[in-house]
C-alpha cells in the first residue's frame, strides 16, 4: 500500500460535498437504480481503500485470490495490464486485471516511474468508473480488488461476453438480422451508460473494447437480454462533478473539453485517432492506413472543429454520433435489418435508418441524445413512430 499512496494523493473534502450533487435522474426511465447515497458510499469506500490504507469495500464479494478459482486463462499482456479469464464461486466467468511489473516492462528507472504512475492511475481510475456506474446496462459488474505486497492493485469484473465481429455468418450479424430493435437499444444503451449518465468519454476507441452477450448464454433468436459492454475504462469527461474526483490523480485519466478559443480547425485538438478516424494534425486529414474500420466516421468535433472561435468541445453528444457511424455499431444492424422481407422488418429498418441519420448530424446540438434516441426506440416497439428531439 506505501507505493500506491505515493502515487496518488487525497481529495480535498468539497469536492466530495460537490459530487454527491450528481443528478442520478434520467430521460430514459428505468435505467439505473441505485440512489445517490448510495453509490457515492461505496465510492468513497473504493477511494480510500486505493490511497488511504483502508479495508477493501465490505460490498466486495473477491477479495483475494483465494475467492477465485484454480484455473487461470491468461487473455492479454500489455504495457499497461495483464489479465486472465477464471470463475468466482466455481461457476460465475470473471476477468482479472492486474497492474504490470515495471521493473521487467522498462529499463531506465524515469521511465518506469513515468510508466508506473501513469498506469497506477489508470487502474484506480478504472475501479472508480466501474463503482461509480455500478449496474448501469454496459458496464460489468465489480466483484472486487486487492493489492499485493508492492502496492498494485487487481480488481475482478464479470466477463462481458464474445467481441463484436462484423462477420456475416457470425452470432453479432445473427442477432442483428433477428432482433435488429433489440440490439440498436442494446448499442444506444452502452453508449448511454458510460457518457450521457456517467460523464466519461472513450477517445481511444476500438472495436476490441465492446463485447456483447444474449442473456444467459442463450440461443440466437431467444428472448434473453442482449447488452453490449465496454470493457475497457474510459476517461472521466470535464464538466462532471466525478472530474473533481478523478482529475486529482497525478496524471489523470482524465479529458478536459471546455471550450478553448480558437482562429481555425488546426488550431483545435483532435480527440484521439482511433477515435476521429483521422490523423494528428492536418485539421483532420485522412490516415494512412486508416485507424478505424472501413466505413466508420469520426463526429466533426472530434476533429477539431473551430466554430465561432471557439473548439467545439466533445460531449455525449459525440458519442451519439459514434453509435450512428461506426460500421460496426447501428449502420451494421440497419444493414442486416434491411435483409428482411416482412413489413415489421421493411418498417424496423426505415426506422432505424432515419435515427441513425438523425443521431450523425454535423451540428451536435441537432442531435438526438442517447436516452431521446432509447425513448424513440421504446416507442417504435409500442406502434408510436414519433422521432426523437433534438436537443
Amino acid at each position: 500500500m506505501p507505493a500506491l499512496r505515493g502515487v496518488l494523493h487525497l481529495c480535498a473534502a468539497a469536492q466530495w460535498t460537490a459530487a454527491l450533487t450528481w443528478d442520478t435522474s434520467g430521460a430514459y426511465a428505468g435505467l439505473g437504480d441505485a440512489s445517490n447515497a448510495t453509490t457515492w458510499a461505496r465510492v468513497v469506500a473504493v477511494d480510500a481503500w486505493l490511497r488511504r490504507g483502508g479495508p477493501q469495500p465490505a460490498h466486495w464479494a473477491a477479495r483475494g485470490r483465494g475467492a477465485l478459482g484454480d484455473g487461470w486463462a491468461p487473455l492479454s499482456n500489455a504495457s499497461a495490464k495483464t489479465v486472465w479469464r477464471t470463475t468466482l464461486g466455481g461457476t460465475s466467468p470473471v476477468v482479472v486485471k492486474a497492474l504490470v511489473d515495471h521493473a521487467r516492462s522498462y529499463g531506465s528507472a524515469h521511465s518506469r516511474d513515468h510508466a508506473r504512475e501513469a498506469h497506477v492511475t489508470e487502474i484506480a481510475s478504472e475501479i472508480l468508473y466501474l463503482e461509480l456506474c455500478r449496474g448501469l446496462p454496459g458496464v460489468p459488474a465489480l466483484h472486487g480488488g486487492w493489492l499485493d505486497a508492492a502496492g498494485r492493485p487487481s480488481y475482478v469484473v464479470a466477463a462481458a461476453g464474445d467481441r463484436i465481429t462484423t462477420s456475416p455468418v457470425g452470432r453479432y450479424a445473427a442477432l442483428a438480422r433477428s432482433r435488429p430493435l433489440d440490439l440498436a437499444a442494446a448499442l444506444l444503451e452502452c453508449f448511454w451508460s458510460f457518457s450521457e449518465r456517467g460523464g466519461f468519454f472513450l477517445d481511444d476507441f476500438a472495436l476490441s473494447q465492446f463485447a456483447y452477450a444474449v442473456g444467459s448464454d442463450e440461443a440466437v433468436g431467444s428472448d434473453g437480454a442482449i447488452t453490449v459492454s465496454l470493457v475497457d475504462a474510459p476517461k472521466i469527461l470535464a464538466p462532471s462533478p466525478a472530474y473533481d474526483l478523478l482529475s486529482s490523480f497525478p496524471r489523470p485519466h482524465a479529458i478536459d473539453a471546455a471550450p478553448r478559443p480558437c482562429a481555425g480547425g488546426d488550431a483545435c485538438p483532435i480527440s484521439h485517432r482511433s477515435h476521429c478516424c483521422c490523423c494528428e494534425g492536418g485539421g483532420g486529414s485522412p490516415c494512412v492506413p486508416p485507424p478505424c474500420k472501413a466505413g466508420s466516421r469520426g463526429a466533426p468535433e472530434s476533429k477539431g472543429l473551430c466554430k465561432k472561435g471557439l473548439c467545439a468541445p466533445l460531449s455525449s453528444a459525440t458519442h451519439a454520433f459514434d453509435v450512428a457511424a461506426r460500421a460496426w455499431a447501428l449502420p451494421f444492424v440497419t444493414a442486416a435489418s434491411g435483409r428482411g422481407k416482412s413489413r415489421d422488418a421493411r418498417r424496423a429498418t426505415a426506422f432505424l435508418k432515419d435515427l441513425t441519420r438523425r443521431l450523425a448530424a454535423y451540428d451536435a446540438a441537432s442531435r438526438p441524445s442517447l436516452s431521446d434516441a432509447l425513448g424513440a426506440v421504446a416507442r417504435f416497439r409500442r406502434g408510436d413512430f414519433s422521432r426523437p428531439r433534438a436537443k
